[in-house]
């Protein structure tokens, strides 16, 4: 599978809309390509995390929904 660490938002949805990939096949191919020595990460999830909370959005019709992102430390997230 090609680099998807790079992918916009519209190329996500894209792929998902294509059915050229599931969103957990996607969501596990990125963090396979995340390097855990990188200092930027404080924390990565374990792949069954990432199955749980993938399992937990339930709801493919969220806007974000299967899109990467990260949230800066001083936006709330609650």
């Amino acid at each position: 599978m090609t680099s998807t660490l790079s992918w916009t938002i519209p190329e996500w949805l894209e792929a998902y809309r294509n059915q050229a990939l599931s969103v957990r096949e996607a969501l596990h191919a990125v963090h396979s390509q995340l390097d855990s020595s990188d200092p930027s990460w404080i924390y990565i999830a374990s792949a069954a995390e990432l199955n749980a909370q993938i399992d937990a959005l339930g709801s493919s019709d969220l806007p974000l929904y299967g899109i990467p992102f990260a949230v800066k430390d001083n936006i709330d997230v609650a």
